[in-house]
């Protein structure tokens, strides 16, 4: 009908459990994943777990240089590593 508000769902976010609270804010893109961090008071590192993202807290380097320590017979030129990465909320 002519004249009719669309109704916007309202929700109190402080009296929802943290997971659910930081999956809305996440959802509803209200916020970075650091802005989420400092405003629940958790690590980034939670907040990857509780949204799904537990991928985002590494890192695998791909490089063809090997260090003179790794050198023996049959070493290959190409390898990986694997690095943690270290979020803050600043």
């Amino acid at each position: 009908m002519a004249g009719e508000q669309k109704k916007t769902e309202t929700v109190d976010l402080n009296t929802l459990p943290v997971e659910e609270r930081v999956m809305w804010r996440y959802q509803h893109g209200k916020g970075s994943i650091q802005d989420i961090a400092r405003w629940d008071r958790l690590t980034v590192d939670e907040v990857l777990t509780i949204i799904g993202q537990d991928e985002l807290k590494t890192v695998t380097t791909q490089g063809d240089l090997v260090d003179e320590s790794d050198l023996q017979a049959g070493t290959p030129f190409n390898h990986g590593d694997q690095h943690r990465v270290t979020y803050t909320t600043d």
